[in-house]
């Protein structure tokens, strides 16, 4: 029972610096991109040093596929469970709740899956990453044929690359219209309403 109990602890003394330090290889792959960010410049910003950082990630690819992995299940889970509400009717604001979700864990995660550049290589994280964004792919092209929208693939485009634009444009600091205003336009853009 005590053994159980010092295991734990132990875990639980784990679990916030591993969080640290994804918050942190977040921020800084997402300022440098993978091949500038180092797990040195990782292991000093998280206050640790670099043979810890080894400890929970055994190089940066693991923890660039652990960052990458965890900001597009948060993505897909939001777009994936925004389009399960549809009832067929409400199709501009699930547009813009999901652009707007993916704004806001963009920003939160301190990163933008376009600066999420995944190197070739075979690690497992990546092949469920690449699968989630196939599966979100298809669950939004069915949403947007459900709403006739004109050419749904070119729509998927627009509305990736708005929200790109966005999340870009409010790191640098430019001056961006609210995210619910934004959003709404863009919608309002691509989903006419149904007539009864």
């Amino acid at each position: 029972m005590q053994a159980i109990i010092m295991i734990k602890k132990q875990k639980n003394k784990l679990m916030p610096t591993r969080a640290k330090i994804i918050a942190m290889a977040k921020k800084t792959f997402a300022k440098n991109g993978y091949e500038l960010a180092s797990m040195h410049l990782i292991a000093d910003q998280v206050g640790i040093n670099k043979s810890s950082l080894y400890y929970f990630f055994k190089n940066k690819e693991d923890l660039f596929a652990t960052v990458t992995l965890d900001v597009w299940q948060k993505l897909s889970d939001s777009a994936i469970s925004n389009m399960k509400r549809d009832n067929g009717k409400n199709g501009r604001q699930i547009c813009s709740r999901i652009c707007q979700d993916f704004i806001s864990i963009s920003l939160t995660a301190g990163i933008s899956a376009i600066r999420m550049e995944m190197p070739k290589n075979s690690h497992p994280f990546f092949k469920q990453v690449l699968k989630m964004i196939y599966e979100t792919h298809e669950q939004s092209l069915k949403f947007l044929k459900r709403y006739n929208v004109k050419d749904p693939r070119i729509a998927q485009t627009i509305i990736f690359n708005n929200l790109h634009s966005y999340v870009i444009g409010a790191y640098m600091g430019k001056p961006q219209p609210p995210v619910k205003q934004y959003c709404d336009y863009l919608a309002s853009l691509l989903i006419k309403p149904i007539n009864n």
